[in-house]
């Protein structure tokens, strides 16, 4: 956990090039897309969490989710079943 977190705060707080897909991006996140993969693994761990420490890990995390969300835009080909920071891409 503390990986994914450093990775999805490194990610996001860094240059918007370490956001954009590559041109030889395989398309899995864990190969390609480590912040995506990041956020993901956080969000699993939040969902299984009591609501008292869920709460606070997406406390710590809303910060970084407000940057990625602001360097990003909504991708309307991805289906609305995936979670929100999956259906942004950074152009």
């Amino acid at each position: 956990m503390a990986r994914a977190f450093s990775t999805w705060k490194r990610s996001v707080q860094g240059p918007v090039r370490f956001l954009r897909f590559r041109d030889d991006d395989c398309g899995i996140a864990e190969c390609c897309r480590a912040h995506l993969a990041a956020r993901d693994l956080l969000e699993s761990a939040a969902l299984q969490l009591p609501a008292r420490v869920a709460r606070e890990l997406r406390s710590l995390i809303r910060p970084y989710d407000e940057i990625f969300e602001s360097k990003s835009i909504a991708d309307p080909e991805v289906p609305a079943s995936e979670w929100w920071w999956n259906r942004r891409f950074v152009p």
